[in-house]
């Protein structure tokens, strides 16, 4: 399960430019296995981590990306 944050949605917001901007990226993940207070930067309240990970969680894609994938996505 999925508990989201306050910022949840402002966070999405936020980061559709870069989403729609950088051909490159697939998804924006909201999620974070290590978002414990202790360790977040919260010094560093812009800091973003690209990975070649996907998330299983809390992550947002472009309409035209799930157009693409979503004949092949897997039966729930």
């Amino acid at each position: 399960d999925l508990d989201i944050a306050p910022d949840f949605f402002e966070y999405f917001l936020g980061t559709y430019p870069l989403l729609i901007a950088d051909k490159s990226l697939w998804c924006v993940s909201a999620w974070n296995d290590n978002g414990k207070l202790s360790l977040v930067d919260t010094h560093a309240p812009h800091l973003l981590y690209r990975t070649d990970f996907f998330p299983g969680l809390g992550w947002m894609l472009t309409k035209d990306l799930w157009m693409e994938l979503s004949p092949k996505w897997p039966k729930a």
